[in-house]
């Protein structure tokens, strides 16, 4: 009998990409929801909702992820990112059902030199990493069965992202300007949905745990647009090679604060689940690839 996933936030990046991936794990069944259709702020919604579908894991994509907006909008950015979570959580442990949350390198302050591990002490600079702490908080007090996965700098062929943004200021000769100090992975959504997936594959009713998921090795903002720029070109999918020019965090006008370097360990993820993860230029070169062919059609 096929498992039932209960998919949160199916319209987002991550959400989206997992249900481009689900066709590779014919033993689950996808029920996607969103906020037009089912209000995980609301406990009794939530309630109401599992009693209908009764699904074996839940998948929590949704989130409030505009990073400057959450300054400003702190009670929304808290309802999503922690309000919520603990509504899911508190359901799933009553029910038994197996919850994965995804969290963000930015509950880290960004003052270690080298790649954060799972355990080091977080201490998030803004709204938007506070919120997604609180949310992690709120899971591990509950402690249902499954996993929070901690990502960075997400990216894919779908909804609004770094990547597309720079193909779009490229394609229109507009002036790129980025931000050259401040150090973390770009992680491709469709790697970190299929290792979700997989990694459900292989749980076992695991007790609570935290991992992270990136791709391997580390950038600026400004390497990354000098990349997607550079393979772009190569693509032929620009007519001419426009300059991208670095600026620093005190130049560009941020409301919210970043942390300086956010590269997280994955070495525990990959011993655990046997794997290796692959580069980010590899993973962005299949991103552009596909983006190219929507292009021309």
């Amino acid at each position: 009998m096929n498992k039932k996933i209960l998919l949160t936030g199916a319209d987002g990046q991550l959400g989206q990409s997992i249900l481009r991936e689900s066709s590779k794990f014919p033993s689950f069944t996808f029920i996607p929801t969103d906020q037009h259709n089912l209000d995980i702020t609301n406990p009794q919604e939530v309630n109401s909702e599992l009693d209908k579908i009764k699904p074996d894991y839940i998948i929590n994509t949704a989130a409030y992820t505009n990073v400057d907006s959450a300054e400003s909008d702190y009670d929304t950015a808290l309802a999503i990112n922690s309000t919520a979570v603990h509504n899911l959580a508190v359901e799933c442990k009553k029910r038994g059902i197996f919850l994965v949350h995804f969290s963000t390198d930015y509950v880290f302050s960004g003052e270690k030199k080298e790649p954060y591990n799972t355990h080091d002490k977080c201490a998030p600079l803004n709204v938007y990493g506070k919120t997604k702490w609180l949310g992690e908080q709120a899971i591990n007090t509950i402690a249902p069965q499954g996993k929070i996965i901690r990502t960075s700098w997400l990216f894919s062929i779908f909804n609004r992202n770094f990547v597309k943004t720079i193909i779009e200021k490229a394609s229109a000769h507009k002036e790129i300007r980025v931000i050259s100090d401040q150090l973390g992975q770009p992680t491709s959504a469709h790697d970190l949905a299929y290792f979700t997936l997989f990694s459900i594959l292989q749980s076992k009713n695991d007790k609570m745990d935290t991992i992270h998921f990136s791709n391997q090795g580390a950038c600026s903002w400004y390497e990354l647009a000098k990349e997607i720029v550079e393979e772009y070109y190569r693509l032929n999918l620009l007519d001419y090679m426009p300059r991208v020019m670095s600026t620093s965090t005190n130049e560009l006008t941020q409301k919210a604060t970043r942390p300086a370097m956010s590269v997280l360990s994955t070495k525990k993820t990959e011993d655990v689940y046997n794997i290796v993860i692959r580069d980010w230029r590899s993973s962005l070169s299949d991103v552009l690839i596909t983006l190219s062919f929507s292009r021309m059609k």
